[in-house]
């Protein structure tokens, strides 16, 4: 029923109980009754590898895998199974707290910003029932059997909880990797998601643990960040062009993390210096240019750089400050003056302590949005060929050792790689280095090498 039992009290109780079935039902019976509720750990601490399998065939799989202090992932319940139902009633109040967070940042932005703002459901994302969308209601009660799936995502950081937080210890932290040493990836994760229930990490134990994981496990790398997302101390370093997001995943990868976190979560008005490409038809894209816009208004010097609209250079109207239009697509660098990221800095501070990696690079001004652009010209390239070499063959259709505009414009488009015509201005121009007409291999190997 609605009973709870302490830890210490179901501790005791089953290190007096010798029979193993006897021990794995008050275990059953108590998993998700225990207070405080991040204590079921400890219950499994004192069962036997059998007596796991036991428990878990009572309880399922994903009770046995879910972690109450990091709740923010994919759930998959059975509402006719009373333990997974009961996992998916637990989400739903610490939604409500969520949702509260929420609100208090909103307003926190909106004081800052000014101007209104569409509401974005963060917390209680890709909500199926039986397959069918079933957005998130707190005062609809589940219905007693049905599939349901949902991402969630935690808000609130380790700091929010207690402002002395420290991140895991380097001896505990050593164990850990010494421990999944020669693993498989779909291991690797799991053990990170379990630690990631009692211990807190930083952006560099988060880059180590992608790195343990091989490129082609897509999925599995997005998981980590998942995993990782509302647990890293330093989350900060998680945003931004030289954030981990950028500088350690794939395009694609970043692609489908932003469906499991959701793009709006994946945006910092802190961190907001970064590349942006926004199809304003798009609720939460629309939110974040909302933002942009507001920010370019509020902040001095030269913010917005190489804008596109629907493909064409153009800056950003003065009627988008009072409201965003809901079609188009829009393309640009955000920039900020030093002063603007010094302000920035100490807010994060004061905020969150310790939320700012020791080693963040910092972007000011607009200097690096040229090579930023190069980079990213290479990295949707690298998604269709691995080595120059590769690519500028398939480019030189007819096998004379250079490649002209049309050429490097056609063959691209044929590879599957669409550039915006800025793009493809600005690739020409680095790849041309002689600015003879046309590229040779030496050349598009030196911008590879360079990018």
């Amino acid at each position: 029923g609605g009973s709870i039992i302490g830890i210490d009290q179901a501790t005791a109780l089953l290190t007096k109980v010798k029979d193993s079935e006897r021990k794995v039902r008050i275990a059953h019976l108590t998993f998700h009754h225990l207070v405080p509720q991040d204590s079921a750990p400890k219950i499994l601490a004192l069962l036997s590898e059998g007596e796991m399998k036991m428990l878990q065939k009572l309880l399922g799989s994903l009770s046995v895998e879910f972690t109450p202090n990091n709740p923010t992932g994919t759930h998959k319940l059975n509402l006719g199974v009373a333990e997974e139902r009961s996992i998916g009633n637990n989400l739903r109040s610490w939604r409500c707290a969520e949702g509260t967070i929420q609100e208090v940042a909103d307003k926190l932005v909106a004081q800052m910003l000014g101007g209104r703002r569409d509401f974005i459901e963060k917390v209680w994302r890709n909500c199926t029932l039986n397959g069918g969308a079933w957005p998130y209601r707190n005062h609809v009660q589940f219905p007693a059997v049905g599939e349901l799936c949902f991402d969630y995502t935690k808000l609130s950081r380790p700091q929010d909880e207690n402002r002395e937080v420290e991140s895991i210890s380097d001896t505990r932290w050593g164990f850990f990797i010494e421990e999944i040493e020669g693993w498989e990836g779909e291991e690797i994760v799991k053990a990170f998601r379990a630690l990631s229930n009692d211990q807190v990490f930083l952006c560099r134990h988060v880059r180590v643990v992608l790195s343990r994981v091989k490129p082609s496990q897509v999925a599995l790398r997005v998981e980590v960040c998942v995993t990782a997302f509302s647990r890293t101390l330093d989350f900060y370093g998680f945003y931004g062009y030289r954030g981990l997001w950028q500088v350690h995943l794939t395009l694609r990868e970043r692609a489908m993390l932003r469906v499991r976190l959701g793009r709006s979560n994946m945006f910092s008005v802190i961190m907001a210096v970064d590349y942006y490409e926004l199809d304003l038809a798009d609720k939460e894209q629309r939110w974040i240019m909302q933002q942009i816009v507001r920010m370019a208004v509020k902040e001095p010097g030269v913010n917005c750089v190489n804008e596109t609209i629907n493909g064409l250079d153009a800056s950003v109207p003065n009627g988008w400050s009072s409201d965003v239009p809901t079609k188009g697509e829009f393309t640009c660098f955000y920039c900020r003056e030093q002063s603007t990221v010094t302000a920035f800095i100490a807010q994060a501070k004061e905020a969150h302590p310790g939320s700012i990696p020791d080693d963040m690079e910092w972007l000011v001004k607009t200097e690096w949005t040229d090579a930023a652009k190069c980079t990213r010209i290479k990295n949707k390239m690298q998604e269709k060929f691995a080595t120059p070499e590769v690519g500028f063959t398939e480019m030189d259709k007819d096998g004379g050792g250079t490649i002209d505009r049309k050429e490097l414009a056609m063959g691209l488009f044929q590879m599957g790689i669409w550039l915006h015509p800025t793009e493809l201005k600005t690739l020409f121009e680095h790849v041309d280095a002689d600015e003879g007409g046309s590229v040779d291999l030496g050349e598009f190997q030196d911008f590879w090498a360079k990018y």
